[in-house]
């Protein structure tokens, strides 16, 4: 069994039902209770103060706590939005109750740690290749992922979402995918695209990382 296993059968906690595109946290609002989602497909954005949107994740399959670094601060205020792409539950653990559970099992607390900073670990890791990867070569490792979950050859791309995600515009994403058209390593077909030199892209993506 694993840790959130552990904690939902410790306190008994009742399902609680969300449907699709539910905000199940939302910018600047209070945590109350930490979150625990199961098997859920999640988008997580940001809205800075210009109301200009910026996907920092998508998440699918997710088990797992929800706020669990703003949970824990003396001021549990959520920094980001988190939306449901699909109908599902999770389960809320008010913050005394964890406490309590946490004092009387230790073990709880060093799994949960682990959890935390791994998760944590994790999304700096991504915002970094982010912040110090070009855009092209971000945009290469999004249409190589694409064509992996891929079982034609050819796939779409969905530019706004891909665009939000790395914090560049779609004119800018659009600019990226006719240079790669023009170097003749992609090809669009209708509202479709296809790799012609799929090992081109790989090695730039491979030099890339080599040089850093």
């Amino acid at each position: 069994m694993d840790l959130f296993q552990q904690l939902i059968s410790e306190l008994n906690l009742p399902k609680i039902s969300y449907v699709k595109n539910e905000l199940l946290l939302q910018q600047s609002t209070p945590i109350n209770s930490l979150l625990f989602c199961q098997d859920a497909d999640l988008t997580i954005f940001h809205i800075n103060e210009h109301g200009k949107e910026f996907i920092l994740g998508v998440d699918t399959n997710y088990s797992g706590p929800l706020g669990e670094m703003e949970f824990f601060q003396r001021k549990p205020y959520s920094t980001l939005n988190v939306k449901a792409n699909k109908a599902g539950y999770l389960y809320k653990i008010p913050k005394l109750k964890l406490l309590e559970l946490l004092r009387e099992k230790p073990e709880l607390t060093i799994l949960l740690l682990e959890f935390i900073s791994t998760r944590y670990n994790k999304n700096i890791t991504k915002l970094m290749n982010n912040i110090t990867l070009s855009a092209r070569i971000n945009v290469i490792e999004q249409i190589l992922e694409l064509k992996q979950h891929s079982n034609n050859p050819l796939f779409k791309i969905p530019v706004t979402l891909k665009a939000k995600q790395l914090g560049i515009t779609d004119r800018c994403y659009r600019q990226i995918l006719q240079v790669l058209e023009k170097e003749n390593k992609l090809i669009k077909q209708g509202h479709e695209f296809e790799l012609l030199d799929e090992k081109a892209l790989k090695d730039e993506v491979l030099y890339t990382e080599v040089d850093r």
